[in-house]
């Protein structure tokens, strides 16, 4: 039984989309990748240069500065690295191969170490290197808490996308964040019912996130359904005008 014209032609005109669409998609991914690139280079270019030029002591005994150019840069800066990261995880390449959780953070905290060294030898080389055995234990710590939280990260963006997965746990880690500096830290709040009533329209938007990423399911399940619905209806459409137009190949189909 031949099938539709129009249908095979449909199919092909779909697959030559998608075929020459991902050149194009694999080239964007990487343009956005360089441009963070550059982007973070510049940001921690320009903390290095603005302690250099205007160095300050970290407040002692809990206290803050805030009008500390340094810190707001420092903000802004980690705001962008840290939102515009994980999107190397998204890119072509890496989702094609499918990496092992594991096997990518091997790179990812290479990559961070030598950077990381890199840096303290342009900003902090000048002061020396801190090593006995209270700096390394707290530096094992630190990398322990990075690799778990890392290897959590990388799972939960091929889990439920790179929009949804970020929103939900730096909403999460700010609240952390602010038990740990007044419980702990003894950081000043000078409105409590701000602080309250701002990470608690924070857990609303972490709430709202999780749940656009259920609604996006269902609706995308929704559509696959209504999909295959048509294309049911379609083949079955088709064999009837088949039959009716052919009595012998309608019977041999439908036998």
């Amino acid at each position: 039984f031949a099938q539709d014209p129009r249908r095979v032609t449909g199919h092909c005109c779909a697959s030559n989309l998608q075929a020459s669409m991902a050149p194009a998609s694999s080239r964007l991914h990487w343009a956005l990748a360089f441009a963070v690139l550059v982007i973070s280079v510049c940001l921690v270019a320009l903390t290095v240069l603005t302690d250099k030029m205007h160095h300050l002591e970290p407040p002692a005994g809990g206290e803050v500065e805030m009008t500390a150019a340094i810190g707001w840069l420092g903000v802004c800066g980690a705001v962008f690295i840290f939102g515009s990261y994980g999107i190397l995880i998204k890119t072509p390449s890496v989702t094609e191969v499918n990496c092992d959780c594991m096997v990518f953070q091997c790179y990812h905290s290479f990559a961070v170490a030598a950077i990381s060294v890199l840096i303290w030898l342009v900003a902090g080389s000048s002061g020396g290197l801190t090593f006995n055995a209270s700096s390394f234990s707290m530096g094992a710590f630190f990398a322990t808490l990075w690799i778990i939280s890392q290897v959590c990260a990388y799972n939960a963006i091929n889990a439920i996308g790179y929009a949804v997965a970020p929103a939900i746990w730096i909403g999460v880690t700010i609240g952390v964040s602010f038990v740990w500096g007044v419980a702990v830290f003894d950081n000043p709040v000078h409105s409590w019912p701000g602080a309250v009533g701002a990470l608690a329209l924070m857990l609303v938007g972490v709430c709202l996130a999780a749940a656009s990423s259920a609604i996006s399911d269902r609706q995308s399940q929704r559509s696959a359904r209504e999909l295959a619905q048509g294309v049911s209806q379609t083949d079955h459409g088709a064999l009837l005008e088949a039959s009716r137009k052919s009595p012998a190949a309608g019977a041999a189909v439908f036998w």
